[in-house]
This record gives structure tokens, C-alpha cells and sequence, in this order.
């Protein structure tokens, strides 16, 4: 499971620190092969998932929720960041491994 603290960067996060979410949020099963489960403690709507090069190869928004299910189907194998985030804040990335 991933651990959430610290700023995030990027510009289509908050920057400050208020802003941050500090909770922490789970990914299951990590390694994962065709889909994986987020639950977090706090309500998210949008989802960014980045390889180690931090180019963005998903995208989501969803629905407030505190649980997801992401389909990782269309990513090659390898380690991938993913940050959460609501209107008024981000998450720290947390990381999985794509099987």
C-alpha cells in the first residue's frame, strides 16, 4: 500500500501544503496484471496514473468516490505512479507494479 504526505507537484495540482492529502490510500494486488482496486479514506474524482518518466498514460475522472476500480489492460509492463486528487486536493503518488 502506498503512503500519502508531502507536497505534490505538477500543474494541475496544488502546490501548498494545506492542499496536500495526507491520509493514506491502498492499491490492490500490487503487483497487478489487468486491474487495480484504490481505496482511500477520503473522497477522490480524478485519477493520474504516470510511468517512471512521468508521462501521463491515464487520465481519469470519476465519480466522488473512495474506491475504484482502474483497468490497466492498456499499459506495457513495468512501475507506474498514480496520484488522486478532488477539487481542492492532491494526493502524493503512490506506486504499483503492472504485470
Amino acid at each position: 500500500y502506498s503512503e500519502i504526505g508531502g507536497e505534490s507537484c505538477g500543474t494541475q495540482y496544488p502546490l501548498s501544503v494545506s492542499n496536500v492529502l495526507l491520509e493514506k490510500f491502498e492499491l490492490f494486488p500490487n503487483p497487478a496484471e489487468e486491474n487495480l482496486t484504490i481505496q482511500a479514506p477520503f473522497s477522490f474524482n480524478k485519477i493520474l496514473v504516470t510511468d517512471m518518466l512521468g508521462r501521463t498514460v491515464i487520465q481519469q475522472k470519476v465519480l466522488p468516490t473512495e474506491e475504484h476500480h482502474l483497468d490497466l489492460t492498456i499499459l506495457n509492463n513495468g512501475t507506474y505512479m498514480i496520484r488522486l486528487s478532488d477539487q481542492n486536493k492532491a494526493s502524493k503518488p503512490g506506486r504499483f507494479l503492472k504485470l
